[in-house]
Parts: C-alpha cells; structure tokens; sequence
C-alpha cells in the first residue's frame, strides 16, 4: 500500500511540473544572443555536434519574436552563410546547409525550415520564456564552433 501512495504521489508531482513547464499566454519583450552554450540543451533532444568548417563563410542566426494579435509570436528568423533544405532533411550533412530547431524553456517544440513561424502561446509559461533556436544540419547533428552551438537566444514575457 505504501508504494501506491508514493507512486501516486510521484505521479501529481510530475502533472504539477508540467504544468509549471507548458503554462499559458501573455506578452513579450526580446533579448538576442548570437551563440548559446551546449549546457543548455535539453538532454531529451541532444542530438550530435557538428564543426563547421571555418575555412568557408560561417553561418549566423537572430531571431526576432513578434506578438501576433491571434496567439502567441511570429519568430522572424534571419540567417547569413546558410541555407534552408527541408528536401534533404535526414539525409548526409552539408557544410552550411541543414534546419533550425526551436526551444522554448530547454524544450524542443519545432523544427523550422523557413525564416518564419508561429510560436503558439500555448508553449509558454508565465513569466520569462527563453527561446532558442539552433542551427542543425540535414542530419539533424547541431552546429557548433569551439562547442558552441550556432543559436539565437531571446526572451520573451507572458
């Protein structure tokens, strides 16, 4: 009987968390940062690194969030020296090429193959939100120069 209670009280604590980690809506503010240290990347999503050879032009990322007057933020996202190939995603690596992938709070929520996506309010919690959106190749490894990762931090307030 007694590791039913323990179990069951495991079990709220982890809906409670949850809770905590996927909130609800608000407002925004941003913060950029053009490179983000691999201690912050989720361990449910750490994929393989990538060097990126710097004897060619090397990639850059910033990501703008916009509020959209529907739900949540437009993250406009820029980058330099790279390109966007959804028609090779799980397919060999490619210097300069590949996807992004977005964070919110440490957490994978998309992968981007575009300049532009809309962040559902439903992903954020009250309070500060970090989103982080990195730089990976077609197979999925991250790029990264001196181990670290080629992102774009901002936060934003719901």
């Amino acid at each position: 009987m007694k590791n039913y209670v323990i179990g069951g009280l495991c079990f709220l604590a982890g809906v409670v968390l949850g809770y905590i980690v996927f909130g609800i809506e608000k407002g925004a503010t941003a913060n950029m940062d053009m490179m983000g240290d691999m201690s912050t990347t989720s361990p449910m999503h750490m994929h393989t690194i990538l060097e990126v050879d710097t004897s060619i032009p090397i990639p850059t990322i910033s990501v703008v969030a916009i509020k959209d007057a529907k739900d949540g933020y437009n993250l406009h996202i820029t980058t330099e020296n790279y390109t966007f190939t959804p028609e090779n995603v799980n397919k060999e690596s490619v210097q300069s090429q590949g996807h992004a992938h977005i964070h919110v709070n440490d957490i994978k929520v998309a992968r981007l193959y575009g300049n532009w996506f809309n962040l559902p309010a439903s992903y954020l919690q009250d309070g500060e939100n970090i989103i982080k959106v990195t730089l990976n190749a077609n197979d999925h490894s991250e790029w990264v120069i001196d181990n670290l990762h080629i992102s774009s931090t901002i936060t934003v307030l719901k």
